[in-house]
């Protein structure tokens, strides 16, 4: 890490809930992205956010992280993801944002990766993994659509989340677009999908979703105890949203 350098290139933010040991599992997968970042010349923050933990999973958050400038532990009581994102958000000293999940795996390159393509680029984009690997309850994978491509119809996104939650860009998109709460203390507002509202409301605002070439995110499937599932199960709809306005 050069010396000199004294804000980081990176702010990494991952969520917590009651992961128990799996989020060691992911911390360790994250410590990985940061290693490979830092061995292309990348400073990189971290910030664990612990919203309503199990004293488990705090354990296991606690024995991992130091704890320093540039490793945070916040524990919080928001009940809701997109108030522990936003709050991550706004003490995160980075130029950009990589907003991560607390039991997914991550190829260890998406942090570098991420970083040189959005700078060898002069679009205003936000970047997501090129393949999403379910495992766990699930087994199977996705590609991730390019906005630029022809597969895109903006369209489909009254019926279908393009984008997964992991996403990377410039702190300031995210400041300009906070995630919208959907519930409070941990319950239900009626409303639900957090990451394909944002998506929604990035598109309306002219920023480019695109996928980081030979990245992958492991996505860890559960048998009805995801966030997505409940929401189902609550018959959440997504809030009304610029893009359809």
């Amino acid at each position: 890490m050069p010396a000199a350098r004294i804000l980081p290139d990176i702010t990494l933010i991952a969520t917590f809930h009651n992961e128990g040991r799996l989020a060691y599992t992911t911390l360790k997968s994250l410590e990985r992205c940061r290693a490979n970042a830092e061995l292309h010349g990348l400073f990189v923050e971290a910030i664990y956010i612990c919203d309503n933990v199990d004293e488990t999973t705090f354990k296991f958050i606690k024995e991992f992280a130091r704890n320093t400038d540039n490793e945070k532990i916040e524990r919080v009581r928001f009940g809701d993801l997109s108030c522990s994102r936003n709050r991550g958000i706004s003490i995160a000293r980075g130029r950009y944002i990589a907003i991560c999940d607390g039991d997914d795996l991550y190829s260890e390159n998406w942090l570098a990766a991420s970083y040189f393509f959005c700078e060898s680029s002069s679009a205003q984009m936000l970047v997501h993994p090129a393949i999403t690997i379910s495992f766990g309850a699930l087994q199977g994978y996705t590609h991730t659509i390019d906005q630029l491509s022809n597969q895109f119809d903006a369209d489909n996104l009254l019926m279908t989340n393009f984008w997964c939650s992991c996403v990377f860009g410039l702190k300031q998109h995210f400041i300009a677009y906070p995630y919208r709460q959907m519930r409070s203390d941990g319950k239900s507002s009626g409303f639900g999908y957090e990451d394909w509202h944002w998506n929604c409301e990035t598109v309306a605002a002219g920023l480019i979703h695109r996928p980081t070439p030979e990245t992958a995110l492991f996505y860890r499937r559960k048998a009805g105890s995801s966030l997505n599932a409940l929401q189902q199960q609550e018959n959440a709809t997504i809030p009304p949203t610029t893009f359809f306005a």
